[in-house]
């Protein structure tokens, strides 16, 4: 596999231009499209992606580690196809409707000021990162290590503490009552 370092990309649209299978290292990618691209069995190693699109990008296999994202369409990624090894995402500002995190151990990840509805998060393990100011609504919460997580300012979940770890976590004021949604409480 080709190793690719310290390269700048900006304004290409990989749909209309082949991306090469290689790893890259120490690489920025600056609003480029992605979208329904092959990515998988590639490697992005403390590389960065700001104001891009990734949606529907097939990411099998594919290793990111210390990878950032900022500003960026990732709609329905599967990751938990990716290779878990030392997987490592850090996501600012992003979009991620329908991703799947599906058991994945992501205590190396954060989420800040992200919109992660109707994502997948059963039986992943966030135990003590930053899963802050986040739009949550219908993401699924089962069976998931949320101890010592912090949500403050995250928004719309609905979480269940009877099937989740909850132990520590900080939870907005206004928003903590949520835990309570399964009971239909009167709460006025």
């Amino acid at each position: 596999m080709e190793y690719i370092s310290d390269e700048h990309f900006e304004n290409i649209d990989f749909t209309n231009k082949d991306i090469a299978q290689a790893e890259y290292s120490y690489c920025v990618f600056k609003q480029c499209n992605f979208e329904n691209v092959d990515l998988s069995t590639m490697h992005f190693n403390d590389s960065s992606f700001v104001g891009c699109n990734l949606s529907n990008a097939d990411i099998r296999e594919t290793s990111f580690q210390k990878t950032s994202f900022d500003k960026c369409k990732m709609l329905g990624l599967q990751f938990d196809s990716c290779k878990d090894f030392g997987f490592e995402i850090h996501c600012t500002h992003c979009v991620l409707q329908f991703a799947i995190f599906y058991k994945m151990d992501l205590r190396q990840c954060s989420f800040e000021h992200c919109i992660l509805s109707e994502a997948d998060l059963a039986e992943a393990d966030l135990s003590s990162i930053a899963l802050t100011n986040c739009h949550l609504e219908k993401t699924i919460f089962s069976f998931t290590n949320l101890e010592k997580t912090n949500l403050l300012g995250s928004v719309n979940f609905t979480i269940d503490p009877d099937k989740n770890k909850l132990k520590g976590a900080k939870f907005s004021a206004a928003e903590v009552i949520r835990l309570l949604d399964k009971y239909r409480l009167d709460i006025e």
